[in-house]
């Protein structure tokens, strides 16, 4: 059977590339020496490139393809794991680097004196405010403090008294002089819980503290003239406008997300009704979001530059486009906080523009490969978010989908355009739902039902009127533009918290077994084949064991107990064959956060626990009864026993009986 010749090795390089900086994500340690891996990888590719320009020089001419020698697609695959060696020594050689920049044990809980400068958007509440800190000199003598820190600033002292702190107003950019209390990352480790020690390690956050009540707290600088104190401060002139023109409105956080990228003014009932929806990505500043405005304002430099024949004579008018369209893609990267979306579709974006230039069409695979590699280049653990599978996975499968389809002749009339343009919206919304479904299931334990639906009407709206006219409010100094904006939104959240109610608006079920992972991906591929493949729907045979297969329960007369990690309190979970019982629901940490809603319930939830026979509340302390409520509110209990007395909202009518 011939070997079909590879025209460019450009491909599987990158994918390889890719693949070894996902791999070291994966490892418990960095290997040793990784600067001698990329070195040893770089050079194994340097010396089988060279030996293949040369047999290419001196091959004799001919028809394509004489004189290949037999060991070419040996040569291929040892560029391709080279490759590969070179992606995996090159995130390791990153991870080493952060790593190294941690905080020394002996300076955990110490009082630290820093300079820096507030490097993110404060996030003020009733509890203080919290705010990233670009450390730029330590002055305590002999101290040791990371780059960048995760900082409190609380509104109450932390020693039992009640009495409120006074908390300056932070702003972006500010550079301060503060006295610290740090502690290393940590987290709470539980299957199926929020990996806090990865998320801090993703966004450079090297140490966690407080900051102390002391003289020594100044503002030192209103702004810290970094081109990144820039691209912040605007964020937040932005978000106090969206403020000021929405005040109280119910859904002024999802304008200011839609904005700018900020998405910690949206509540967690709101997060409820996007997850249910499944249209968790319209939220963020999408790579759909993106190319819209890249488009517009490329279409508007076109047309103008048609205008000048001066320019046109230097530089054609589509390039002109393409550099226009590339750059309007950047600056709304940068305010939307560079987002691994976002920055998606910036990569793809600017990929796309240069192959035009250089006169190098590639295809949309080859774009969204060379996407992939320059993201993980500069962000080596944008895989561990959800948001770089979701968005390089939404976009492979259109791809696939797509691939070898003959586009449908341009209809003659408007409505037989209208009908061609709804037929397509319906094909790329059952590719995309069908697609997504093993990473939905593997990143959140749930599918959206009503995903379909939602988002047949929410991506038209958000795409072509909310979007624009938050863009337009931040070009036009008119906040009638924000106010429109949510006008707009109000009607689509309404029509989106209905579909959220249905009972059966969401699957919701366990973490799937690894192999049921890999069966889905194979029935995916088959089901989106393109037609004409035999047995299409058989593919769904393949998907089905991602939702059957369960995780085994205890045997018969034994017992599996679990006791959560939870920090200061008790949570423990005990699952017979047949039943499963909670003991204690860990602590309440404030009004909008609890054990219960944020350990437990994803707990029981990733071992498959649909349902608890039997919820023991030991005492009301709350770092016992805590969580009680939001896990009552999440799962199913069969009853509830405690020692609280009869007219405790937990009991009031439910002790001993079937709730």
């Amino acid at each position: 059977f011939p070997i079909p010749r590879v025209r460019s090795a450009a491909p599987a390089l990158l994918a390889a590339f890719a693949a070894g900086i996902g791999a070291l994500q994966t490892r418990a340690e960095l290997p040793a020496m990784p600067v001698a891996w990329i070195a040893a990888a770089i050079a194994a590719i340097a010396i089988l490139a060279w030996g293949r320009l040369r047999e290419l020089r001196e091959a004799p001419s001919g028809p394509a393809g004489s004189g290949e020698p037999p060991w070419r697609e040996a040569r291929l695959a040892a560029i391709v794991l080279a490759a590969a060696v070179a992606g995996y020594g090159y995130a390791a050689w990153r991870a080493e680097t952060r790593l190294a920049d941690a905080l020394p044990a002996e300076w955990e809980g110490v009082d630290v004196v820093v300079t820096g400068v507030v490097d993110d958007l404060p996030d003020a509440s009733e509890r203080g405010v919290r705010f990233a800190f670009a450390v730029e000199r330590v002055e305590t003598p002999e101290a040791v403090a990371p780059s960048r820190l995760s900082l409190a600033w609380p509104a109450t002292r932390l020693d039992g008294d009640e009495a409120e702190v006074p908390v300056p107003d932070l702003r972006a950019g500010e550079r301060w002089r503060l006295v610290v209390r740090l502690k290393r990352p940590h987290g709470y480790a539980n299957p199926g819980g929020f990996d806090l020690e990865a998320w801090l390690l993703e966004r450079n956050l090297r140490a966690t503290g407080y900051v102390r009540e002391a003289a020594a707290n100044a503002r030192v600088d209103a702004f810290g003239g970094r081109w990144r104190d820039h691209v912040q401060r605007t964020r937040e002139r932005v978000r106090e406008r969206i403020a000021a023109a929405l005040g109280n409105a119910r859904h002024a956080g999802v304008v200011a997300a839609l904005a700018i990228g900020d998405q910690r003014a949206i509540p967690d009932h709101q997060w409820l009704v996007f997850n249910r929806t499944g249209v968790g990505h319209l939220v963020s500043i999408s790579g759909l979001h993106v190319t819209a405005l890249a488009g517009l304002a490329g279409a508007i430099a076109a047309v103008l530059a048609r205008r000048s024949t001066r320019l046109t004579d230097r530089l054609p008018a589509r390039h002109t486009g393409a550099i226009a369209g590339v750059l309007a893609a950047g600056a709304y990267t940068l305010l939307a906080g560079a987002e691994v979306p976002a920055l998606r579709t910036f990569a793809m974006l600017a990929t796309g523009a240069l192959g035009l230039l250089a006169s190098r069409h590639g295809t949309s695979g080859v774009v969204w490969l060379w996407a992939l590699a320059a993201v993980l280049a500069l962000d080596p653990w944008a895989v561990l978010s959800a948001g770089f599978w979701l968005s390089y996975g939404a976009v492979a499968v259109l791809i696939y989908a797509a691939a070898g389809r003959v586009p449908r002749r341009r209809a003659a009339t408007v409505a037989g355009r209208l009908s061609n343009a709804l037929r397509e919206g319906a094909r790329t919304q059952w590719a995309v739902t069908v697609g997504l479904v093993p990473f939905a299931l593997a990143l959140f334990g749930q599918v959206s039902l009503v995903s379909p639906v939602a988002n047949a009407v929410a991506i038209p709206v958000v795409t072509f009127a909310v979007v624009p006219l938050a863009v337009a409010g931040i070009v036009v100094p008119l906040d009638a533009c924000f106010v429109a904006a949510h006008a707009v939104l109000a009607p689509l959240m309404a029509m989106l918290e209905t579909l959220a109610a249905l009972p059966a608006a969401a699957w919701v079920q366990h973490a799937p077994l690894p192999w049921t992972l890999a069966a889905a991906t194979v029935g995916v591929a088959w089901m989106l084949a393109p037609r004409g493949v035999p047995g299409r729907g058989l593919g769904a045979l393949w998907i089905a064991p991602l939702l059957l297969a369960t995780p085994a329960p205890p045997p018969e007369g034994m017992a599996r107990i679990v006791v959560l990690d939870v920090g200061q309190g008790l949570a423990v979970v005990v699952r017979t064959h047949r039943h499963a019982l909670v003991y204690d629901t860990g602590p309440r940490w404030h009004d909008a956060a609890d054990a219960g809603s944020r350990i437990v319930a994803p707990y029981l939830r990733h071992e498959g626990i649909g349902r608890v026979d039997t919820l023991v509340v030991s005492h009301q302390d709350l770092d016992h009864a805590g969580g009680a409520a939001s896990l009552l509110r999440a799962v199913p209990v069969g009853r509830l026993v405690s020692s609280l007395s009869g007219d405790h909202p937990l009991v009031e009518g439910r002790a001993g009986a079937p709730l």
